[in-house]
């Protein structure tokens, strides 16, 4: 964690703000991204490298699939009503527009409760991708009347 200086300091609360809206906002819509996917910047293989790369960190074991690009499986075990329980997913990768990669999850196994709860983990582990596509595609400038 943060010193106790920088967490005072007017910028690291203005970014822990930033965080929060986040997280405020993307509860409220993840349920449309479970079915549809989502969007984010970047290549297939930079995004399976950063899903390999902070599966550890938020518990969640993740290995490629065979014989294919942009296939992972992975394994989530988390607490849902005082019992631990395993929930087993697949992620696709699909390329989107040029730049950009469409993560799409899906349930194979375990609690629905338990894939939403780490669906939002793999939304969270994508945050910064998440937002740079959103910044990329948002309406910028005046508007104007045709």
């Amino acid at each position: 964690d943060a010193l106790p200086i920088f967490a005072t300091h007017p910028l690291a609360r203005r970014l822990n703000r930033v965080r929060e809206m986040f997280d405020a906002s993307d509860a409220l819509y993840y349920k449309n991204y479970i079915s549809t996917g989502f969007t984010v910047r970047g290549l297939r293989e930079q995004v399976a490298n950063k899903i390999l790369e902070l599966g550890p960190k938020y518990e969640t074991e993740i290995n490629k699939g065979e014989n294919s690009e942009g296939f992972f499986y992975a394994t989530h075990s988390t607490v849902v009503e005082g019992r631990k329980i395993a929930v087993r997913m697949g992620i696709q990768l699909m390329p989107a527009a040029a730049g950009y990669c469409k993560v799409k999850a899906y349930r194979i196994g375990g609690k629905t409760e338990a894939f939403h709860e780490w669906f939002r983990l793999l939304r969270d582990m994508l945050r910064e991708e998440i937002q740079a596509c959103d910044e990329d595609t948002a309406v910028v400038g005046e508007s104007e009347l045709l």
